[in-house]
């Protein structure tokens, strides 16, 4: 099935190039519109087969230097009015085990919620970051003081293709993270009161320094 979407878009893709080559530049801004959806279609599609296969390489990994990666990269993404703490001692390690671009896709969607979630609310936004330790695992917590998630919402986010975003989004975003939670053995909760914002919390397996 992802042979044969991607297949055509594929093709759709090169034509796409091949027009910005020819056309005029009062032509360009649209065509790149086009070819960045292209692409945007083509990695969900990627990330919807590396589901379905199940790809289980995983290595030893810090949590903290995924982290900082993945909150370097969305403060660019926020707005200015947005803060993004990252409120851990990054002196030490917190060592796990997992698939790096996977857990990336959890922390990245989880974050920009939290952004979407901040600017719905139009407020000074605040997302705090955090990690308490624990013998066998670690909870990470994403706060936000964003518009929350009504009780009604709460146990729908995690379907498949669920959204309360009516301009954007296909409502596929927490359905990745939560099973790519599954398959990391994460365990991953909410708690939200709409009005006043939303926390994650994901109790993360961890393994100890070698």
């Amino acid at each position: 099935m992802f042979h044969e979407i991607n297949n055509p878009l594929s093709i759709v893709l090169m034509k796409a190039e091949m027009l910005s080559a020819q056309l005029d530049e009062k032509y360009q801004k649209d065509i790149k519109v086009i070819s960045d959806n292209l692409y945007r279609i083509i990695e969900i599609t990627g990330l919807f087969k590396s589901l379905v296969k199940g790809d289980e390489i995983k290595t030893k990994l810090d949590l903290v230097d995924i982290l900082n990666d993945v909150v370097k990269f969305m403060r660019y993404k926020a707005s200015p009015n947005t803060q993004i703490n990252l409120l851990i001692d990054s002196w030490k390690p917190y060592y796990i085990i997992g698939n790096r671009q996977e857990l990336m896709i959890v922390f990245s969607n989880l974050i920009e919620n939290a952004i979407e979630a901040i600017e719905e609310a139009n407020r000074k936004g605040i997302i705090d970051i955090s990690i308490d330790e624990f013998s066998t695992f670690y909870n990470l917590i994403i706060k936000d003081n964003g518009i929350g998630i009504s009780d009604e919402n709460k146990n729908k986010i995690f379907e498949p293709f669920f959204t309360t975003k009516s301009k954007r989004g296909m409502g596929y975003g927490l359905f990745f993270v939560y099973n790519i939670c599954l398959k990391h053995n994460i365990e991953i909760n909410v708690e939200s009161k709409f009005g006043k914002g939303t926390k994650f919390i994901l109790k993360i397996p961890k393994i100890k320094e070698d």
